[in-house]
């Protein structure tokens, strides 16, 4: 600040100067004036401090609006109307049958984030430098709890191997049991960090052009839970049975790579747009865990433990992790104004794609073999699969923030 306040009072002082002299050929010839175009102005030196200022030190922080690539769930959970067969108990499909869980997108609404960076400048002409920066965006859940009460008729919808048609798994139905399920789907906290040297290699005074260099980070989880409970009223089992089944199913996907990509600025005055394109190459490591358990409670038997679930059986259970390159892009723009000597305001949008991760929904196979249900044979076609299917998901956030400088 104290070298570019000296220049301009030299160059004021030099135009006066200039001003006061006496023309040394006679009158000046009178003539139109030319006022500079638009592009002329755009395009001049700015006449006071930009973005990055003229501090060697800097910080920021910027709170975001972000959206996620939500989960495209398959029904989980059904009723039927009062009437319907227990056979045709919540099948999907026939007209008697509404879906209470979906199918359907969740986990797609606004979620909120903040972004902290900062960096120093090693050199009085901003020319080599190290920043870093840190960002989380808020996790988000869905879930359905239904009980018999509120829907005599509760099922869980499955295609039969068996049979080779849509089938279902009976939670409640009249005269023969009440009970209730809890499901919840939940996506995690996205988890980001990054660090880059940043050289500076063009600067015309209205455009600067830094190559970023580094280390890039990343973590994201997802999991579903499902909880029944059946309370068997029917004569085959004894009073105060009580069948509790549990389904677990967990992804995790962490990266690590090597960042490059550019920051362009293209600045106007006490302006800059700055747009970013990065580009991280590395490895994505991915952990799947699927399990289910079946508790049976019986008044004077004491309790029997099975492995198997519903959805989680013997078929697909188990932890199992998988790992590859991966490249992820990411592309921003942010419009920065100068309000103080190191004070900066900035609004902008940040683009990134996650390619290749394991996400939960991926997971569940609602084509089920009967047979490998808790205590049954697990003869026949291998169903509920535990697949290597893998997705991509988008992560779009607007953001509004500070800049100090110093």
């Amino acid at each position: 600040m104290r070298r570019m306040a000296i220049t301009l009072a030299v160059l004021c002082i030099g135009i006066g100067s200039a001003r006061a002299q006496a023309p040394e050929d006679g009158p000046p010839v009178l003539g139109p004036v030319r006022e500079p175009g638009p592009l002329a102005s755009f395009l001049r030196t700015p006449s006071g401090p930009v973005l990055p200022s003229d501090g060697r030190f800097w910080i920021a922080g910027d709170y975001l609006v972000a959206f996620l690539r939500g989960t495209n769930l398959p029904a989980l959970v059904t009723t039927s109307e009062p009437g319907t067969t227990k056979l045709n108990a919540g099948v999907i499909g026939l007209g008697s049958t509404s879906t209470l869980f979906g199918p359907g997108w969740v986990n797609d609404d606004i979620r909120s984030g903040v972004r902290l960076q900062t960096g120093y400048w090693f050199n009085s002409s901003q020319t080599l430098g190290i920043e870093a920066g840190f960002m989380v965006i808020e996790g988000q859940s869905a879930s359905f709890v239904g009980n018999s009460d509120a829907f005599p008729i509760l099922a869980r919808p499955f295609f039969n191997t068996e049979t080779g048609v849509q089938g279902s798994h009976v939670i409640a139905f009249p005269g023969f049991s009440n009970g209730s399920i809890d499901i919840r789907v939940v996506s995690a906290n996205f988890w980001e960090t990054h660090v880059d040297l940043s050289e500076k290699a063009i600067d015309t005074g209205w455009f600067r052009l830094y190559s970023l260099f580094g280390y890039r980070y990343f973590r994201y989880d997802e999991y579903l839970r499902a909880t029944e409970i059946i309370n068997p009223t029917n004569r085959n089992f004894i009073a105060g049975t009580q069948i509790v089944s549990t389904d677990n199913f967990n992804t995790r996907n962490e990266f690590h790579g090597i960042d490059l990509g550019f920051r362009s600025q293209f600045i106007w005055d006490r302006l800059t747009i700055d747009v970013l394109t990065k580009l991280a190459v590395g490895r994505i490591n991915r952990t799947i865990d699927i399990n289910g358990q079946q508790t049976i409670s019986t008044p004077g038997f004491g309790t029997i433990t099975r492995d198997g679930g519903v959805l989680a059986l013997g078929s697909n259970s188990g932890l199992s992790s998988s790992g590859d390159w991966k490249v992820l892009p990411e592309a921003g723009v942010n419009l920065n104004w100068q309000v103080g000597s190191n004070l900066n305001m900035r609004f902008g949008y940040t683009f990134m794609l996650l390619n290749g991760i394991a996400r939960v929904v991926d997971k569940v196979d609602t084509t089920i073999n009967p047979n490998f249900f808790p205590g049954g044979s697990s003869a026949g076609v291998v169903r509920p699969a535990n697949n290597n299917v893998r997705s991509d998901m988008w992560i779009q956030s607007l953001n509004v923030g500070l800049i100090w400088t110093y």
